[in-house]
Formats: structure tokens, C-alpha cells, sequence
């Protein structure tokens, strides 16, 4: 399940149709993702950034495939999308704990982020922006493997993002388990006011969108989470075996 994050260092657009029609028309700059993972990462990158910018929005999009090098089967990972002019800062994770998946040995996973549109600075003399216009100075972007976790439990990466992970799975379990007490104890309706408050948590989101058109019914929304907590329960950690 992916879960993604953005961090920019301009201000979110709320574009309208003419401007997304506008940026839709032009064609984009592509930067080739350069994957500056440790010479040891047991995952590989390849991909692109692609770039459209009218004098008032920026936008960029992601497209970038994560390939396992290891021998192992992957359970868990992250990874960290940069370019240069230090505007785009984005993080890509995926975590199979809840859903049965693997990343087996020598497969790809794909990542696209969508749009991720910004409204320039309005005197158009931001630091970013004298950085980008400069013409001795090519804007690049990168691609860095921060964290995996194997099937096995074993781990590989960053510490604190390692720590992030298990946070991020820790409460998933803990939402899942509250939902089906909501159920059980309240009903349908409080189930599924519960199940559409944010969380910011993957496979809640999954069953979000998974299960929004079922017309109030949460037979959908139970189901999936009844087999992400047995497919939990077979895993047998949460963290580190």
C-alpha cells in the first residue's frame, strides 16, 4: 500500500479548469531521476521528473519504478524524490504488511505522484525561482532508498525512517481494531462516520476509496478490514521478529 508525502517550499494552487488546461497544453521539461541510494540499497531507481511552469504555477509529476536487487522478498519501503533548486521534496512508501503482498527479488514497483501544482512566488523574484531562471545552473533531480524492510523482518536504512514505519504501521493496527469496536458496538452509522475521518494512513484510505460508492452500506468497508487484520495476524510482528 502506498502512502505518499509532499513537502514544497511554495504555496499549494487551487487551480481552476483554464489553468489546468493551460499547463495540460504545454509540454513538459522531463529531468531523469538519478538514484543516489547507498551502494548497498537492496532497491534500485529509475525515473523521471517531469516540470511545467507558466509565470505563475509550477507543477511536477513523479514517474519512477523501484526495483528489488536483493535476494530477499521486500515487505516495506520508502523512498525520497528531490530535484535541485530544493522545491520538490517528495516521499513515496510502501508498505505490504496489511495487504499479503511482496516485492519479490528482481520486480519493479511503480510510483507516480499525479500532479503536484504551486503557486509562484507573486513577485517572481523568490530565491527558488533566480535559481531556476539561472542559466548556469541545470536544475537535476534525485531519487535516494531511505528504508526497506524485508519479509524476514530483517532492515535496511535510516533509523528514524525505519521508526516512522512502524509508527505508521502500529497505528493502522490500532485504526483497524477500533473500527471493527465501533461496529460492534455502535452500528452501522457511527462505523462509517469513524471510517471517513483523515488519517493519513495508507490502507485506511485504501478502503476510503475501495469502498466510497456503496451507498451507505459498510459490508465493503468491514470485509477489508477483516483481511487486513488476519493477513496482520500472519505476519506475526509488527516491527522487528
Amino acid at each position: 500500500m502506498i502512502a505518499v508525502f509532499v513537502a514544497l517550499l511554495l504555496t499549494p494552487a487551487s487551480l481552476g479548469q483554464n489553468t489546468i488546461d493551460s499547463e495540460a497544453s504545454k509540454q513538459p521539461t522531463h529531468y531523469r531521476l538519478r538514484d543516489i541510494s547507498e551502494h548497498d540499497s537492496p532497491l534500485r531507481v529509475v525515473g523521471k521528473v517531469l516540470f511545467r511552469a507558466n509565470p505563475n504555477v509550477l507543477t511536477y509529476e513523479v514517474e519512477a519504478a523501484v526495483k528489488n536487487a536483493s535476494k530477499k522478498d521486500v515487505l516495506s519501503w520508502s523512498m525520497l524524490v528531490r530535484t535541485s533548486d530544493g522545491v520538490l521534496h517528495f516521499t513515496s512508501s510502501n508498505d505490504y504488511f496489511f495487504t499479503g503482498d511482496l516485492l519479490a527479488p528482481d520486480v519493479s514497483a511503480g510510483v507516480t505522484s499525479g500532479p503536484i501544482s504551486l503557486v509562484a512566488h507573486p513577485q517572481g523574484d523568490t530565491p527558488t525561482r533566480k535559481k531556476r531562471d539561472s542559466s548556469n545552473q541545470a536544475v537535476t533531480a534525485s531519487a535516494e532508498i531511505e528504508f526497506v524492510q524485508f519479509q524476514d523482518g530483517s532492515t535496511w536504512g535510516d533509523s528514524d525512517i525505519e521508526t516512522e514505519a512502524f509508527q505508521a504501521r502500529s497505528a493502522t493496527l490500532q485504526k483497524l481494531q477500533s473500527l471493527q469496536k465501533v461496529y460492534a458496538q455502535l452500528g452501522e452509522k457511527p462505523f462509517l462516520d469513524a471510517l471517513a475521518e483523515p488519517t493519513m494512513l495508507a490502507c485506511v484510505e485504501r478502503i476510503q476509496t475501495d469502498c466510497k460508492d456503496n451507498n451507505g452500506d459498510s459490508s465493503c468497508a468491514r470485509e477489508a478490514i477483516e483481511r487486513m487484520l488476519d493477513i496482520a495476524t500472519r505476519r506475526g510482528f509488527l516491527e522487528k521478529p
